[in-house]
């Protein structure tokens, strides 16, 4: 059980599971300005060869910027399935250094100027970060599948769901935006 719920701990939060003694923060400078930006590509726009690209130069980027790539599958204007990859980032830094940045080590994403949005570090914070709320009455376990299986993908999200409901039946340790528990009829 020791791998499983390290597992659990380190990417469903701890505060869903148990109470966290301790932890250790790495602190960084962060800047006035931090810069955003959300692209999505799809088949119709060469995803395959950005994303080919990306797999590439994702661990040899800037350290001060971070993107997040995420696929799935939409409607095309056809209303034709096809797939879609989802990059999300935030740079520790204004977005005229961003865009050098990205021409140089990326360019096959087209970042243009009118994709990034300069912001503060609390205003980055916020960005996208209301993803759903349970408010762990019986309907707790259907509330939290909205945010669950946004934030985690289905797949995860159903083994942290098992887990917690092995570690904590009742449901001890939760919060607005805890795992949720099996409800009693399920299990």
């Amino acid at each position: 059980m020791g791998e499983v719920l390290f597992w659990v701990i380190t990417g469903g939060g701890g505060a869903s599971f148990g109470v966290v003694i301790s932890y250790k923060v790495n602190l960084v400078l962060v800047p006035a300005s931090l810069t955003v930006f959300l692209v999505r590509r799809t088949s119709e726009q060469n995803v395959t060869d950005v994303a080919h690209r990306w797999l590439r130069v994702a661990d040899k980027l800037d350290n001060n910027l971070f993107i997040r790539t995420v696929f799935d599958v939409v409607n095309n204007t056809n209303w034709e399935k096809t797939i879609r990859a989802s990059f999300r980032s935030l740079f520790l830094g204004n977005t005229t250094t961003l865009i050098n940045i990205m021409d140089k080590s990326f360019p096959e994403l087209g970042l243009k100027r009118s994709d990034c949005q300069e912001m503060n570090w609390t205003q980055s914070v916020l960005w996208d970060l209301d993803i759903g709320v349970t408010r762990n009455g019986k309907n707790s376990f259907l509330e939290g599948t909205v945010y669950g299986v946004k934030y985690f993908k289905e797949a995860n999200f159903r083994r942290l769901v098992k887990v917690k409901t092995m570690v904590d039946p009742d449901n001890f340790f939760r919060n607005e935006q805890s795992i949720p528990t099996l409800p009693s009829s399920w299990k």
